[in-house]
């Protein structure tokens, strides 16, 4: 397989990895992450990038900001203190002026165009990565599978539909066993089955990155094995 651009190249990448969640979801975490450490690195002072944050930051992505600080502590609070003075003072003439307008997230933004580039890449050329797909640990949320098995043509919709099924089959499986092991009336250990029911809940929840309000990237922060 020779992938064609630096999307796809991330692409095989993500999917290639022996963890257990979305690529999709990791992708796009990934990109924004590192929207944020290019704002704090570089444009703190940048008129047009401040006239933009001026709008406000969703409550999802002041928790990305603090988990990114928390990543990186070299960035230090100075960027993102002169950030969130702009932001205040903005909100003070606002209330002055007794006007209030809606805002919208520039990482919301960001966020819904990097999920637009990878859901749209991913679909271009699904049917060479099905394969990779199928043997790595990797599952689809369910909102990413929806949105590729969406735009891609009926083989690779019941390729892809196969291999969905048999995971999570696969990961309902580990939820029932998990299950049983609290029966009294066996002695089992647990294993690696309590970790099902996170990623289980990273995998069912909803995607709504249009309102600011989506799933906080839960699989983030799921501990290692």
């Amino acid at each position: 397989m020779n992938p064609r651009n630096f999307a796809e190249i991330k692409i095989i990448e993500a999917f290639e990895k022996q963890t257990d969640d979305c690529p999709i979801c990791e992708l796009i975490y990934t990109s924004v992450e590192k929207f944020v450490e290019e704002i704090l690195y570089e444009f703190v002072n940048d008129p047009n990038t401040r006239s933009r944050l001026r709008r406000g930051i969703c409550s999802k992505h002041v928790l990305a900001i603090e988990n990114t600080l928390n990543n990186h502590p070299e960035l230090g609070l100075l960027g993102l203190a002169i950030i969130y003075e702009d932001i205040m003072s903005e909100m003070i003439k606002d209330m002055v002026k007794n006007c209030h307008t809606e805002s919208e997230c520039l990482f919301c933004k960001h966020e819904s165009e990097s999920e637009k580039i990878y859901v749209e890449t991913c679909t271009s050329f699904i049917s060479d990565i099905l394969s990779i797909y199928e043997k790595s640990k990797r599952i689809l949320c369910r909102d990413h599978y929806w949105k590729i098995f969406s735009t891609t043509n009926h083989i690779n919709q019941e390729n892809l539909k196969a291999i969905q099924v048999k995971k999570l089959l696969d990961l309902k499986s580990k939820l029932t066993v998990f299950i049983e092991k609290h029966d009294y009336r066996k002695d089992k250990q647990m294993g690696d089955t309590p970790r099902a029911c996170k990623i289980a809940g990273m995998l069912i929840s909803n995607n709504r990155i249009q309102d600011g309000r989506n799933r906080l990237w839960l699989w983030r922060f799921l501990p290692k094995r």
